[in-house]
């Protein structure tokens, strides 16, 4: 398994905290500032996850996903968990939209290493499946509380 993570998100802020966090656990990150830039790397390279922002310039989260998706079951190409992260859109409107998992901003970094060791501890078994965890409190900026599902 690829041990690259993309994060996307449109504040400078959290795409360093992401890193951070993703860092610490052994990961490397690309990073994109929307969801155009998102797709364009996420057709180009493989990754372990996708960390999605939802409301972003350009294209948002969700169009992209779906393009993502799109481009990958066209290539036959094995599909990237996508993990929504957004303080506004609902769970329901991610996964419907064809995302792995949902985290709702802002999240601690404690939470955020919890949440990427039990998804990847459930990856082993279930790889593009999904699961549920949800944090309320953190610290990502200009977003409301965050939840992970």
């Amino acid at each position: 398994m690829s041990r690259k993570i993309l994060i996307v998100d449109d504040s400078e802020a959290n795409r360093q905290y992401l890193s951070e966090t993703v860092s610490a656990l052994g990961f490397t990150a690309d990073y994109a500032v929307d969801g155009q830039n998102a797709i364009t790397l996420a057709t180009e390279n493989e990754y372990a996850l996708i960390l999605m922002d939802i409301f972003m310039p350009v294209l948002g989260g969700i169009e992209a996903a779906r393009s993502i998706a799109a481009f990958q079951e066209l290539k036959s190409i094995a599909p990237t968990p996508i993990v929504a992260m957004t303080a506004g859109a609902t769970e329901s409107e991610c996964l419907e939209a064809g995302m792995n998992g949902y985290l709702r901003k802002p999240t601690t970094a404690d939470e955020l290493t919890q949440f990427l060791t039990d998804w990847f501890a459930e990856a082993d078994t279930e790889v593009s499946g999904g699961f549920k965890c949800t944090v309320n409190t953190g610290e990502l900026s200009d977003h409301e509380p965050l939840t992970v599902e």
